[in-house]
């Protein structure tokens, strides 16, 4: 069968790659390839639903439930701190504004940047265990739903926040927001979802997309030890200019891209390097406080130039 590639239709290899199951260290090997077009990353063959729930055993992290816990006072005191700041990117709140000022919240920001209000009506995908969506339903909004097909089965947050075990080409409602934060890239086909998407956004809604991208620096330097490779789960890492094709494929206009790398991605990279499973150490053990200060120093650097291997990416229907 000949080659064509899921985000651009470009029919062209560039480079073909083996790479191995690292999270876990199950050790198992599955081929890449690479557009010669868009240089998007992806697997050579999709799992199926059986093949992949390996894949995902009860300790991914995204299913992973935060244990309740007796706060101290001061935690208490941060953590409403924190609630006022983020609630801020929403709606006036002039204590949470000036906190803001002091440590801002970039991933908040992000998502207040689709332009979405406290009325909203927000889907996310692949939202897990629904953390996200507790913290907004905390800071005010009402209109949240969450989807993920690796969830157990329905349910509701303790927030009452409903979750479904359901793909986006299930839904029969449209929405303001549509988000996937590190989820897109493990969908089996990126132009079915992403115009699945397009059909279910509002006029004038926004599509929010954080994705790993093939598109840095961290990418170049670690190839199949790239932590985000991520082999199997993540089916496709698109790349910068196949964003915007697929967006274009899709309907949708590109009306921002972030870079927002982080430092993790380079100490664990560095821990496959040396054939360490991510869940079974922890980064600490390896590496001195300065080295991970360096790790976080070129992540930081990698944004700066648009070289980060993580990007936000902001779509608007018309």
């Amino acid at each position: 069968m000949s080659y064509v590639c899921r985000v651009c239709c470009g029919e062209r290899e560039k480079n073909t790659y083996t790479a191995k199951e690292m999270m876990f260290g199950f050790g198992n090997e599955f081929s890449y390839v690479q557009c010669a077009n868009c240089e998007s990353l992806q697997i050579c063959e999709i799992l199926s639903q059986d093949e992949i729930k390996k894949f995902y055993p009860d300790t991914y992290y995204s299913f992973i439930s935060t244990p309740d816990k007796t706060d101290s006072y001061k935690e208490k005191a941060r953590r409403l701190a924190r609630h006022h700041r983020d609630k801020s990117y929403f709606s006036f709140d002039i204590s949470g504004y000036i906190f803001r000022l002091m440590k801002p919240n970039a991933f908040i920001e992000t998502i207040a940047k689709t332009g979405i209000s406290i009325e909203s009506k927000i889907l996310d995908v692949g939202c897990g265990n629904g953390k996200l969506l507790n913290h907004l339903r905390t800071i005010g909004f009402k209109n949240l739903i969450g989807v993920d097909p690796f969830a157990p089965c329905d349910f509701k947050t303790n927030a009452g926040v409903e979750i479904k075990r359901s793909y986006v080409s299930q839904l029969n409602e449209t929405y303001d927001l549509i988000m996937y934060h590190h989820s897109f890239e493990h969908v089996p086909d990126p132009f079915i979802e992403l115009k699945s998407v397009a059909e279910r956004l509002n006029s004038g809604g926004a599509c929010l997309i954080r994705i790993p991208t093939p598109s840095s620096e961290a990418w170049e330097k670690y190839g199949t030890k790239w932590v985000q490779l991520d082999a199997p789960r993540h089916f496709t890492l698109i790349s910068r200019k196949g964003i915007e094709l697929l967006a274009g494929r899709c309907g949708l206009s590109l009306r921002s891209l972030v870079d927002d790398g982080a430092g993790w991605v380079f100490s664990a990279s560095e821990l496959y390097l040396r054939g360490v499973p991510l869940v079974k150490q922890r980064v600490e053990m390896f590496f001195t406080v300065e080295q991970l200060s360096i790790f976080d120093s070129q992540a930081r650097k990698a944004n700066d130039i648009g070289r980060g291997d993580q990007i936000a990416v902001i779509f608007s229907k018309p």
